[in-house]
C-alpha cells in the first residue's frame, strides 16, 4: 500500500459561512447560479456564444451536477435578482459574454449594482466570459474593484489568426508562479502543459492585471496579429483569477475570467487548429477532469465547469485525505497494475464530505456521503484500469488518479 500522505496532499474544505448579516450560510453543494446574458446600451451582443454557454450551463451541467440556473430576460428581471435577499440564494453569478454590462439594459440600476457589490464583498463568487472586459466604463466599482482598473483597448480579428498560441502562465509575479497554486489545479487540468493553438478574438487591456490578479493563461503575441498600439508584451493575460480583499462585510469574493469566447466556434469545436492530440495528452498528464467529450471540448466545456466550481469555492479549511489501492501505485506513477480491484479511501476532518469514484469517461462507479472521519473500501473494481477518486468537502473538490 502507498499512502497519499507520503506523496501528495489533498486540500478540501468544510463550508458553513455567514456571508455578512444579510447573507445565509453556505452549504457544501453547488445549488443555484445566476447567469447574466445581457449587454448594456450600445454594447455588442455575442449572441451565438451567449446562447451556447447559457444553454450548456442550464441544460447540461446543471442537471448533471444538481444545480439550477436563472437567466433574467431583461434589466427589470436582473433588478429583481440583484437584491440582497435574492442574491444570498446564489452560489455564483456569471457574466456571460455581455458588454457595457453596467449600462441601461443590463445591470444598469445603481441599486442592483450596490447589492452585487455587497454580495461580492461578503464572499460571492463571479465568473465572466469574454465580453465583460469590454465594459465601456459603465460600472466604476466593477472596473476598479474586480477588474483591477483594467479597460479594454482593442482586440484581434475573429478568424484572422487560426494559429494563435496560448499556454498556462509560467511567469513569476511577486516571486511566485501564481498559476500553479493548488486552488487552480482543476482548472489547469482542462489544458495541456505546453503551448497550444487556440484561435479567438483576443483582447488587449490597460493596465495589465498581472500585478494584482493571478494570471492563469497567456497568449504569445508573436503568433497572432496584435492591433496597432495594443501590445501587452510578454505574458499577455487571457485568463486570470482574483480574490477580492477581505473586508468588514465577510469573506473574500472570488472572480475568474477568460477572454476566450467571441463566437460559438470557440466552444463547440468548429473553429480551426485546436491540436486535439496535444490537448488529449495534456488532459491525461494532469488527470484531474473527468469529461467524456472530445479533446477540444475538454478545454472549452471543461473550463465552464471547473471555473464555476472555483468561483463557488469560497473559504475552505484543510481536510486530510489519504487513498490506498491494493498493490497499486498512486498519483503520477501509473506503471504498476494488478487485478485485485480493491480501493480504500480514508477521510479525516470535520463536517460533510462527498466521495465519488469515476472512470476516465465519466462513469460513476462509487458514491458515498459522510461526515467527519470516515473509511471507505470498494472491492470488485475492474483491475488494470485507471480510476479518478474525487473528494468534495465544503466548496472545494480535490481529485486523484489511481491505477488498480
Amino acid at each position: 500500500m502507498v499512502s497519499l500522505n507520503k506523496i501528495s496532499f489533498f486540500s478540501a474544505g468544510i463550508l458553513a459561512l455567514a456571508l455578512g448579516n444579510i447573507y445565509a450560510a453556505r452549504v457544501y453543494q453547488l445549488k443555484k447560479v445566476l447567469i447574466i446574458n445581457q449587454s448594456g446600451a450600445n454594447g455588442y451582443a455575442h449572441t451565438n456564444q451567449i446562447n451556447f454557454t447559457s444553454n450548456y450551463y442550464k441544460n447540461t451541467l446543471g442537471p448533471a451536477h444538481g444545480f439550477t440556473c436563472t437567466t433574467p430576460a431583461n434589466q427589470a428581471e436582473i433588478d429583481n435578482e440583484m437584491k440582497d435577499n435574492v442574491l444570498k440564494t446564489y452560489d455564483v453569478v456569471i457574466f456571460n459574454g455581455g458588454t457595457n454590462i453596467g449600462g441601461a439594459g443590463a445591470v444598469g440600476d445603481t441599486g442592483a449594482q450596490h447589492a452585487f457589490q455587497r454580495w461580492m464583498k461578503a464572499g460571492g463568487g463571479c465568473l465572466a466570459i469574454h465580453g465583460l472586459l469590454d465594459h465601456g466604463n459603465t460600472w466604476a466599482w466593477l472596473r476598479d474593484s474586480v477588474l483591477n482598473g483594467s479597460i479594454f483597448t482593442q482586440h484581434s480579428v475573429w478568424g484572422q489568426d487560426p494559429n494563435a498560441k496560448v499556454q498556462w502562465d509560467t511567469m513569476k509575479t511577486s516571486g511566485e508562479v501564481r498559476s500553479t497554486k493548488p486552488e487552480y489545479d482543476s482548472v489547469r487540468a482542462c489544458f495541456p502543459k505546453t503551448k497550444f493553438t487556440y484561435p479567438d478574438e483576443w483582447y488587449s487591456t490597460s493596465p495589465n492585471v498581472r500585478p494584482i490578479a493571478d494570471v492563469l493563461m497567456t497568449i504569445d503575441e508573436n503568433s497572432y496579429q496584435v492591433p496597432n498600439g495594443a501590445s501587452m508584451g510578454l505574458g499577455h493575460p487571457v485568463m486570470w483569477a482574483y480574490h477580492l480583499p477581505k473586508g468588514t462585510e465577510g469573506e473574500q469574493g472570488r472572480f475568474i475570467y477568460t477572454a476566450r469566447g467571441h463566437d460559438v466556434g470557440a466552444w463547440d469545436g468548429t473553429s480551426s487548429n485546436h491540436a486535439p492530440t496535444t490537448v488529449a495528452q495534456g488532459a491525461t498528464q494532469e488527470g484531474n477532469t473527468v469529461f467524456s467529450d472530445t479533446s477540444h471540448t475538454l478545454m472549452t466545456k471543461g473550463w465552464l465547469w471547473q471555473a464555476l466550481r472555483w468561483a463557488a469555492g469560497l473559504r475552505v479549511n484543510e481536510l486530510s485525505v489519504s487513498v490506498h489501492a491494493t498493490n497499486a501505485i498512486i498519483g503520477d506513477m501509473l506503471q504498476s497494475q494488478n487485478m485485485n480491484g480493491i480501493l480504500s479511501v480514508q477521510v479525516k476532518g470535520q463536517g460533510n464530505h462527498e466521495l465519488n469514484v469515476f472512470t476516465p469517461a465519466g462513469k460513476t462507479v462509487a458514491h458515498k456521503i459522510g461526515n467527519g472521519n470516515a473509511d471507505y473500501s470498494f472491492a470488485g473494481l475492474r483491475g488494470a484500469a485507471l480510476y479518478i477518486v474525487q473528494v468534495k468537502a465544503g466548496k472545494k473538490t480535490t481529485t486523484q488518479r489511481v491505477m488498480l
